[in-house]
C-alpha cells in the first residue's frame, strides 16, 4: 500500500510539473512575439502623443479641431497666449497677428483686455505693410533694441517706428521675433499725438509709470486717448519725459476674441 501511494504521488507530481511546464511555455513569447509586442507598445505611445505637442504656432493641417484650445481662440493660434493679462506678450501678439491675417489683414494689436477676452484692432488694407527688420538696423535706430528678448518693450517699439518712418509710415508694432530680426507691422496713422501720463492715468488707472508704455494698461489708455479725439485705435510709440507719443489709427476691423 505504501509503494502504491508513493507511485501515485510521484505520478501526480509529474503531472503537475508537466502542467507548469506547459503553462510556462504558453506564457513565454517567442522572439517574434516579443518584437511584435515592443512594436505595438511603440505604436501605442505614438498614438497617444498629441499631434500639436511642442508647436509654438498651431498648424491646422496637423492639429485636429477637437483637440486642445477651441478653434478661433487666441491660444489656438499660439499656446503661449493663456490669459488676457498677457495681451502684450510675444505669444498673444503673435496670436493676434495670425487671427487678423486669417481675416485678410496684415496684422493687428490688442486694445482692451477684460476677463477672458481681448479687443483687437486689425490694420486696414492698403494702409499697412509687414516687414522683417534686422537687429543691425534696429540697433542703429535705438541702441537698446538689441535682441528678440526685448521685442515687446518701449525701446524696440521706438526702433520699429523709426524704421517704419524711414519707409513712409507713421506707426509700427512688433508682431513677431526671430534670432536676427523682428517682424514689424508698419501702418499709416490717422494722427500722431503727444499725451501726458497724467491724462493717461485718468483714462486707465493702471497706466501709472513712464516705463510702462507697452503694458496692456497703457495700450488701453492710449486707445481711449485716441478715441477722445475721434479715432478707433491707438498705440504708444515713443516715450518722453512726462508722457508718450501715440499713433492713432482707424482699424480695418475691430472685434473681441476669447483667449481660451
Amino acid at each position: 500500500m505504501q509503494n502504491s501511494g508513493l507511485t501515485l504521488g510521484l505520478r501526480h507530481s509529474a503531472a503537475l510539473l508537466g502542467t507548469f511546464a506547459l503553462m510556462a511555455c504558453s506564457a513565454a513569447p517567442t522572439s517574434e512575439e516579443g518584437v511584435g509586442t515592443t512594436e505595438m507598445t511603440q505604436q501605442s505611445a505614438a498614438t497617444v502623443r498629441r499631434p500639436c505637442e511642442g508647436l509654438e504656432v498651431r498648424d491646422p493641417d496637423r492639429c485636429p479641431q477637437d483637440e486642445g484650445p477651441r478653434e478661433g481662440t487666441l491660444s489656438y493660434y499660439d499656446h503661449r497666449c493663456t490669459s488676457a493679462t498677457d495681451s502684450r506678450t510675444p505669444g498673444c501678439v503673435n496670436a493676434i497677428q495670425q487671427l487678423c491675417k486669417e481675416k485678410g489683414f496684415v496684422g493687428g494689436i490688442s486694445q482692451q483686455a477684460h476677463g477672458n477676452g481681448i479687443a483687437i484692432g486689425c490694420f486696414a488694407q492698403g494702409k499697412s505693410e509687414e516687414l522683417l527688420v534686422s537687429f543691425d538696423e534696429l540697433k542703429k535706430r535705438n541702441s537698446a533694441c538689441s535682441g528678440p528678448g526685448r521685442a515687446q518693450t518701449d525701446v524696440c517699439t521706438s526702433a520699429a517706428q523709426n524704421a517704419c518712418g524711414a519707409r513712409g509710415y507713421g506707426g509700427a508694432i512688433v508682431q513677431r521675433e526671430t534670432p536676427f530680426s523682428l517682424g514689424v507691422a508698419c501702418f499709416h496713422t490717422a494722427d500722431y499725438i503727444g499725451v501726458e501720463l497724467s491724462e493717461l492715468r485718468v483714462l486707465h488707472s493702471g497706466c501709472n509709470s513712464i516705463s510702462a508704455s507697452q503694458t496692456p494698461e497703457c495700450v488701453a489708455a492710449a486707445q481711449l486717448a485716441c478715441g477722445k479725439r475721434g479715432f478707433g485705435g491707438g498705440i504708444p510709440q515713443q516715450v518722453g519725459a512726462t508722457g508718450f507719443g501715440i499713433a492713432c489709427f482707424n482699424p480695418g476691423t475691430y472685434f473681441a476674441a476669447d483667449v481660451r
